[in-house]
């Protein structure tokens, strides 16, 4: 039996859920691990069933779970398809979502740059392992990536190597580091392509493009990656949905 913090004020649902969220960090259920029935739970912090459930109904809105009609409550892990519906926003002006052809074209360890320290919370001189990769939707590059990670969280890192086992880096972070991206931000900006990006994107330098910056957290937002996504627009938008 749990017993709940009694100073703590909020509905008791949202204490369990932080209480749950707390035992998924320590890794106690790994990714994909199916969670104990809703009955269990109950038994466990010895509430009602229908507490424990808008308790997972919150984990379920943070991706962090995940409800399977028949199979029961799995910890959500990182996927292809979980990868296109959750965090692939680009999207042709006609037609379907498609998922991109990823080409590394380059990879290396780099002192961190004054963003990269900021953002991933490094001291000066740390050390970044750095991704250079075009991303092709029917042949055609449209999207130009920088994803940066800590080197001292992700040790013989090569994600040129394990791209061809791991269709997506969050795959990549979670089976082979166990660092769970668990909370994704992004913010966007239209800005002129420079001619680095303009060659990867086959644009003359100065047109306009699409920035995607997003910052990866696992849990407690400690931080994972930072993406720079530059996208080429012409013929395709960036799609999200408010719910």
């Amino acid at each position: 039996m749990v017993l709940l913090e009694t100073p703590d004020k909020r509905p008791v649902h949202l204490q369990i859920r932080d209480l749950l969220k707390a035992r998924l960090a320590t890794g106690e259920w790994a990714a994909g691990a199916l969670l104990p029935t809703e009955l269990k739970l109950a038994d466990d912090y010895s509430v009602s069933v229908g507490t424990i459930r808008k308790a997972l109904e919150g984990l379920v809105h943070e991706g962090l779970i995940v409800r399977r009609r028949g199979k029961g409550t799995f910890v959500q892990s990182h996927s292809p398809s979980s990868a296109i519906d959750h965090y692939f926003r680009v999207v042709p002006d006609r037609g379907t979502k498609i998922f991109p052809r990823d080409v590394i074209i380059a990879e290396d360890e780099f002192i961190a740059s004054d963003e990269e320290r900021e953002l991933l919370g490094l001291a000066r001189g740390r050390k970044v392992h750095r991704t250079y990769r075009k991303r092709l939707i029917d042949g055609v590059p449209v999207i130009a990536d920088i994803l940066s990670v800590r080197s001292e969280d992700f040790p013989g890192y090569d994600w040129g190597r394990w791209s061809s086992v791991f269709e997506t880096p969050y795959e990549y972070y979670e089976h082979k580091f166990g660092i769970r991206v668990v909370d994704v931000t992004e913010r966007l900006k239209a800005v002129a392509v420079d001619q680095s990006r303009a060659e990867v994107l086959q644009l003359k330098p100065g047109e306009p493009i699409l920035l995607v910056e997003r910052f990866a957290a696992t849990f407690e937002q400690k931080p994972v990656e930072l993406r720079k996504s530059f996208c080429d627009t012409r013929h395709f938008h960036y799609l999200t949905r408010i719910t």
